[in-house]
């Protein structure tokens, strides 16, 4: 990583993890660091030496889901306090009172590359809210 600041998406699909990446394409500010599921997730930021300025978490991942991860990092002394959003491929009626029960977002991922391109610099956004 080359910027001071990251952002950590945790996504198990891989192709997704590709097209977000292509999407930060431009995004000088801050390096992004993928993991594949939450409890890898929680192993990095216990020995990490600075935060995240922001978690991207999919719902749906294998050991360690996005509802899981959110709950865990909420409850969390130190990780509380950093920004989440949740990504996921829908917006239910059930995910949008998870995630505002943890005050958190859910931004819905975007179909197509250009839409995508606009979402990162939403969830970047996010970050920069964070300082």
């Amino acid at each position: 990583m080359t910027a001071s600041k990251y952002i950590i998406y945790v996504e198990d699909d891989p192709d997704d993890v590709l097209l977000l990446r292509e999407a930060f394409t431009g995004i000088d500010d801050y390096d992004l660091l993928s993991l594949e599921n939450g409890a890898e997730l929680l192993r990095y930021l216990d020995d990490a030496i600075h935060l995240p300025s922001l978690i991207i978490l999919d719902i749906n991942m294998p050991v360690l889901n996005g509802r899981e991860t959110l709950k865990l990092l909420k409850q969390h002394p130190v990780y509380s306090g950093i920004p989440v959003v949740m990504f996921s491929t829908g917006s239910h009626a059930s995910e949008i009172v998870f995630v505002s029960a943890y005050k958190t977002d859910l931004v819905v991922k975007p179909y197509d590359f250009n839409s995508l391109r606009h979402t990162v610099r939403h969830l970047v956004s996010y970050a920069m809210k964070a300082g």
